[in-house]
């Protein structure tokens, strides 16, 4: 069932991609950056002193660490948590602190963009770009989370709480 031996250890797992779209808007940032460095031009003066060198440097990084943190999303089951894992945005949900699970389609109105979001329920969101997820129900915050498998993943939580 699972490509790799890490992977049978699971009672689910699934890794959902962002889309093409959202990753190539990052790329570009990061792009657009080097470039300034490379062909200073308007901003030659600007990028002169090692103080403004340093914070556009760090401005690549950061954009470079987001590219590759909302790349995927990585959904993981076993007896005891549901782990959600956008590179370094993580969160561990015991089971035993779900209190219901219901599919439900993505609402543009309620999470503004991809990745790690707040809604505006007050709900945490692990948005991928696919139509489809799950809220999770549980104290103090609700969780939506973005999945290709939304019916599979909600037997599976259902069947655990």
């Amino acid at each position: 069932m699972f490509k790799n031996k890490y992977k049978k250890n699971y009672l689910y797992f699934e890794e959902v991609k962002t889309p093409f779209v959202v990753i190539l808007i990052y790329i570009i940032i990061a792009l657009i950056l080097v470039f300034l460095f490379v062909f200073p031009g308007p901003v030659k003066d600007w990028l002169n002193t090692p103080y403004t060198r340093f914070i556009a440097t760090l401005i690549v990084i950061v954009d470079l660490i987001f590219f590759w943190s909302y790349s995927q999303l990585i959904i993981k089951i076993n007896d005891t948590y549901l782990k959600l894992s956008f590179g370094i945005f993580r969160k561990k949900i015991l089971l035993k602190d779900v209190i219901d699970v219901e599919v439900k389609d993505f609402d543009k109105k309620n999470y503004s963009g991809y990745g790690f979001a707040l809604g505006k329920d007050k709900s945490v969101g692990f948005i991928t770009g696919t139509p489809h997820g799950i809220l999770i129900k549980m104290k103090p915050k609700n969780v939506f989370v973005s999945t290709e498998n939304p019916d599979e993943l909600k037997e599976i939580l259902e069947s655990k709480i």
